[in-house]
C-alpha cells in the first residue's frame, strides 16, 4: 500500500462525514485498480487517469481540431462534423491569419445546429463553411442568423 493512502478514511460514508476529498477501502475498481477513490462519486484515481490520457490522444488532428473558446475552455470539435476532404492545415492557417488581422473566423452555419422549419441542420468544420468577421459582429450573429439559403 502506498504511504499516502495510510492517513485516508477507510469508508466513503466516513470520509463525507470527515469533509475530506478521498478515501481508500483497499478494494479494486471494476478495472481492477487498487486506489484512493473520489468521496464525491466514488471514482477511482486510476481510472480517472486513463481518461485523462485517453482523451488527451483523441486530441490529435486524426481525431478532434481544438478551438480556443472565448472563456478560455478549449471547444473540441467531434469527428462526424469533420469531413474526410477538409483541409486541416488550411483550416488551421485561416484561424492564424484571422487573428493576424484582428479578426475571428466563424462558421456560416453553425455546428450545433438549431431546428429551422422543422429541420435539424449542423454544420461542418471545413474551409467553405467557414468566414472572417470582427468579434463584435461575430457577438451579434447568434444561432439565429442563418446563411441565404434558409
Amino acid at each position: 500500500m502506498k504511504e499516502e493512502y495510510t492517513g485516508l478514511p477507510k469508508t466513503r460514508r466516513e470520509a463525507n462525514r470527515l469533509g475530506e476529498a478521498y478515501y481508500f477501502n483497499g478494494t479494486p475498481c471494476p478495472k481492477g485498480h487498487i486506489s484512493k477513490r473520489r468521496t464525491h462519486n466514488w471514482t477511482c484515481l486510476e481510472c480517472e487517469k486513463e481518461t485523462r490520457k485517453k482523451a488527451i490522444d483523441r486530441t490529435s488532428d486524426s481525431y478532434f481540431v481544438r478551438k480556443k473558446h472565448s472563456k478560455t475552455k478549449d471547444r473540441l470539435y467531434h469527428p462526424n462534423q469533420i469531413p474526410s476532404w477538409a483541409n486541416l492545415s488550411i483550416i488551421r492557417q485561416m484561424f492564424i491569419d484571422a487573428r493576424q488581422k484582428g479578426l475571428v473566423l466563424d462558421h456560416i452555419v453553425p455546428l450545433r445546429g438549431r431546428k429551422r422549419g422543422g429541420v435539424q441542420v449542423c454544420g461542418l468544420h471545413c474551409e467553405a463553411n467557414l468566414q472572417e468577421m470582427t468579434p463584435e459582429d461575430n457577438n451579434k450573429k447568434s444561432f439565429n442568423d442563418w446563411p441565404d439559403a434558409w
